[in-house]
Order: C-alpha cells, then structure tokens, then sequence
C-alpha cells in the first residue's frame, strides 16, 4: 500500500517541481516569488532572507520536495481519511499532465 502511495506522490512531485513551476505555466509566479523571497543573495552572495533553507524542500529541488510530499503526505493519511481522497484525484491530474507534456516532446 504505501509503495503505490510512494509512486503517486513522486509522480505528483515531479509534475509540480518540474513542469507546474516551469517558466510560463500556471504556478511560475509561485517559484519566482519564492525565488524572490527565500533564495535571494545580496552583494557579498549572503542570503538576505533567514528562511531561505526551506526554499529546496517547497520548489528548488524534485527529491527535497518529493521527500516533504511524502513526508506530510503520510502524517495527514494517518490522522484523515479524506486525504487518500486527495491525493487520488491530484495523482490523476498529475499523470495526465506528464503523459501530455512527454506526448508534447515526442511530437516537437
């Protein structure tokens, strides 16, 4: 059971940290935020802001985020029955959008 929860959250993981977050589509204004926000470095390239080590595990990294995914994915499972729910239906999405974006390149 969990190894097929293992899957969909990768695969919502990598759909998320890769193509939702790329430039142009519809969560890029997120990244560039957080990018502003948490990963910015001032002149001597010292972070300006304190909270810039959770930049990676909320978009800077696929593994760091998968991780975090599957992390809270679980605690929220365990303590809500609706969350399996949730993750079905975002795991769906989340397929269609990479089988489309992989028929997309296949296609260029």
């Amino acid at each position: 059971m969990y190894m097929v929860f293992a899957v969909k959250i990768a695969v919502i993981a990598v759909v998320y940290s890769t193509i939702l977050v790329a430039p142009g589509n519809i969560l890029s204004r997120w990244k560039s935020w957080l990018d502003w926000r948490l990963n910015r470095k001032n002149s001597d390239g010292e972070y300006v802001s304190k909270w810039h080590v959770i930049y990676d595990p909320i978009v800077g990294c696929v593994e760091c985020v998968t991780g975090q995914m599957m992390l809270w994915g679980l605690v929220l499972t365990w303590f809500t029955w609706w969350f399996a729910l949730v993750i079905n239906i975002v795991f769906m999405v989340s397929v269609t959008i990479l089988i489309s974006n992989q028929l997309k390149r296949i296609i260029k």
